[in-house]
């Protein structure tokens, strides 16, 4: 049986306030919901691995993500290497006190959709960083392009979740 794997984000944006003209209170809702649905498979929309885990990083210091070999499945597979990467999600715990910067690392870093090395994304306490390219994916590049840097700003140690889809 093809395993299922689903990414939904959902945005919803509420304004309540009165019109310049006529004093009466205008109440306008917009939302829209994208689903990226990915099934098995190394094709365009498809994906075959999955890593999720809650991650520590101590203040001021790194927390490298090897793409390529050293990390372990959510069926406990171990070694793992991704081709692609079709999916990141990274939360910052809300209980943080200290940002965490996302991007490559300086050496073999995974650029993937960063655009270079030096770009960086500062991802708040409470916040996230959330990424899909469902159809091609970003390639990794073992032993060249494959690390994922996590800097924890100083001042506190830092917990975080990753989740990362591919294939």
């Amino acid at each position: 049986m093809p395993q299922i794997i689903a990414i939904a984000a959902t945005l919803q944006i509420d304004s309540t306030g009165n019109p310049i003209v006529g004093g009466a209170a205008v109440s306008v809702s917009r939302g829209k919901q994208s689903d990226i649905v990915l099934t098995e498979g190394t094709g365009n929309n498809q994906a075959t691995k999955t890593y999720s885990a809650e991650r520590t990083v101590a203040t001021a210091a790194n927390d490298d993500i090897d793409l390529a070999g050293a990390l372990t499945d959510i069926m406990g597979v171990a070694q793992m290497t991704f081709a692609t990467v079709k999916a990141i999600v990274i939360r910052s715990s809300p209980a943080n006190t200290t940002n965490l910067s996302l991007g490559p690392a300086p050496s073999n870093g995974f650029v993937g959709p960063f655009g270079s090395a030096s770009d960086r994304v500062t991802i708040r306490p409470g916040g996230a960083f959330v990424i899909a390219a469902p159809q091609t994916g970003f390639a990794v590049t073992p032993n060249t392009g494959d690390i994922l840097r996590v800097t924890n700003s100083a001042g506190a140690s830092a917990i975080y979740t990753v989740e990362i889809v591919g294939t």
